[in-house]
C-alpha cells in the first residue's frame, strides 16, 4: 500500500503535490497538537497562560516572521545541508534522515515534546525538496517552503485564538 502511495505520488504535477504535502501537514499538525494537549493536561505539564506577564502576540507578526521568514530561511538551510551531504557522498535517502533528523533535534530542543512532530513535518519538507528539485530547483524549493509556511501559519492562528491551551506546547513561544 505504501508503494503505491509512493508511485501515485510520484506521477503528481507540482500543484497537487503542494496542495496534499500542506493538507497532509496540516492535518497531522492539528491532531499532534491535540494530543499534546490531552497528554499535557493529564500529566499537568502545561503551564497556564498568563497574559500580564507575556509578550504582546501579534498575528500580523507571526505570520510574517514565522509563517514566511523562518520557513525561507530554514529551506535555504535544507538547501545547504543537502548539497553538503551531497557532495561528500551521501545517497538521497541517507541526506533526507540527516537533514531532517537535524532539524527536529534543533526544534526538540525549543521543546522537547515537539521532537516527533518536527520529525515529522521535515520529512515532508526535505523529501518533498529532495524529490522536486529533480525537475527543477524552483520546484524543490517550492515543495520544501509552501507546505512549512502554511502550517506555521496555522499554527500561529491557533495560537492566537487559543493561547491558554498551546501556547506552551507550541514550538512557537510568542
Amino acid at each position: 500500500m505504501i508503494r503505491k502511495l509512493l508511485m501515485d505520488i510520484k506521477r503528481l504535477t507540482i500543484l497537487k503535490f503542494l496542495v496534499l504535502s500542506t493538507v497532509l501537514c496540516v492535518c497531522v499538525t492539528l491532531l499532534l497538537t491535540y494530543l499534546l494537549i490531552i497528554i499535557s493536561e493529564s500529566f499537568g505539564w502545561s503551564e497556564p497562560y498568563n497574559a500580564e506577564s507575556s509578550e504582546v502576540f501579534s498575528v500580523s507578526d507571526g505570520l510574517l516572521t514565522i509563517g514566511l521568514i523562518f520557513p525561507a530561511i530554514e529551506t535555504v538551510l535544507i538547501i545547504f545541508l543537502c548539497l553538503l551531504l551531497s557532495q561528500i557522498g551521501c545517497g538521497t535517502k541517507a541526506t533526507g534522515l540527516i537533514v531532517t533528523t537535524a532539524f527536529a533535534i534543533i526544534h526538540g530542543f525549543i521543546i522537547p515534546e515537539k521532537f516527533i512532530n518536527s520529525f515529522f513535518y521535515f520529512l515532508i519538507f526535505v523529501f518533498s525538496y529532495l524529490h522536486w528539485k529533480k525537475a527543477s530547483l524552483f520546484k524543490g524549493v517550492t515543495a520544501a517552503f509552501v507546505p512549512h509556511s502554511i502550517m506555521n501559519s496555522v499554527l500561529v492562528v491557533l495560537i492566537h485564538f487559543f493561547p491558554n491551551k498551546l501556547r506552551g506546547l507550541c514550538c512557537i513561544r510568542l
